[in-house]
């Protein structure tokens, strides 16, 4: 594995489907099999914290925002492409926030919220939905979400929530 530190996180591609890395440590991924995919965590160079955020979306351009919006907070950010893959990670760490997309193949959003809940009721999930329906919230909330972002994500509401949902991160973008 090759890794290289992006001049800004702007720049940073993300690597698919599953990766831990902080934010500015980019992973060439190779073709292996999924498995393999998950890598190693390394640190960062400047101003990271002990917090473990938790992308879930099937997605591409979603992680990629989503790694793009989050790396000014100095966080260390794992991906799911699945809600499998998810509850497999949240087995092996402490995650601090999750967000996680509804509607996914599999597992929805939904059910991923409750499994996590059920197993670590600490962590706070963010669930991030396409449309404005109110009933997305109230399904989101009977689920245990934390917070319900609808896309496109407005930025000031993703920061507000970082912020109100990890309280380590004291500085705004």
């Amino acid at each position: 594995m090759r890794t290289f530190l992006p001049p800004d996180c702007a720049a940073q591609p993300v690597p698919e489907p599953v990766v831990a890395l902080p934010c500015n440590v980019v992973p060439m991924v190779s073709s292996a099999s999924p498995s393999a995919r998950v890598r190693a965590s390394e640190p960062c160079s400047a101003g990271a914290n002990d917090e473990w955020v938790l992308v879930v979306d099937d997605d591409l351009a979603t992680r990629r925002l989503l790694a793009q919006k989050l790396c000014p907070f100095s966080i260390n950010i794992d991906y799911a492409a699945s809600g499998q893959q998810a509850i497999a990670l949240t087995s092996t760490k402490p995650y601090a926030c999750i967000f996680v997309d509804v509607t996914m193949p599999g597992m929805d959003g939904y059910q991923v919220c409750k499994q996590i809940k059920s197993n670590r009721p600490s962590t706070r999930v963010v669930m991030l939905t396409h449309g404005d329906d109110p009933f997305d919230d109230i399904k989101a909330r009977r689920a245990g979400c934390d917070a319900h972002l609808t896309r496109p994500i407005d930025e000031a509401q993703l920061v507000n929530t970082v912020v109100r949902l990890l309280p380590v991160v004291s500085k705004t973008p």
